[in-house]
């Protein structure tokens, strides 16, 4: 398995705006190396008829949480699944999948 991809865990943060107020801004809380592959979708009637947004399977040396917000490409994801923890030799990888947010 081959780290690739660079991706950001960030979480929401605020910041003043200068007038009182505060505007919401992206807070990077890490970065990882990750192995990302998108799944394929079933070729179920329904499915064929929803449109689904696309999943991607992530693993990567670092630990998520279902609270972080994946940062790829310029784009932001939100993970969809309970990250499971596997030990290979001497190291742990986690594997999670996510969706696309649509903002």
């Amino acid at each position: 398995m081959r780290l690739t991809e660079k991706i950001q865990a960030i979480s929401e943060g605020s910041q003043s705006d200068g007038y009182g107020g505060s505007i919401p801004v992206d807070v990077v809380d890490f970065e990882a190396w990750a192995s990302i592959e998108q799944l394929r979708t079933s070729k179920d009637i329904v499915q064929a008829q929803v449109s689904l947004p696309a999943t991607f399977r992530v693993k990567t040396r670092k630990e998520f949480n279902k609270k972080h917000i994946v940062k790829w490409r310029g784009r932001k994801y939100s993970i969809v699944s309970t990250p499971q923890v596997d030990f290979v030799r001497r190291s742990r990888i986690y594997t999670f999948d996510m969706h696309e947010l649509k903002i």
